[in-house]
């Protein structure tokens, strides 16, 4: 079983986000789980489990200005 549960966002206005600041969101929240998401398969058998935990900030904007991020899909 794998749960992904990291996940980062940047509490500011989006027009004063970084490159530098948004690729360290990325890399967690996106990069982060694919890469655990795709060693975890090499090591499953037939019934394992892959949770994906996404957080509030995903529907609701916090800090006003900010852009916030979630997964779309679910399976």
């Amino acid at each position: 079983m794998l749960v992904n549960n990291a996940g980062t966002g940047i509490p500011k206005p989006f027009e004063e986000v970084t490159l530098e600041e948004m690729d360290r969101v990325l890399d967690i929240n996106v990069r982060g789980v694919f890469v655990a998401t795709q060693a975890a398969l090499k090591h499953m058998t037939s019934g394992g489990r892959i949770i994906m935990i996404g957080s509030a900030v995903g529907e609701r904007v916090v800090v006003p200005g900010s852009c916030p991020t979630r997964p779309r899909r679910e399976r």
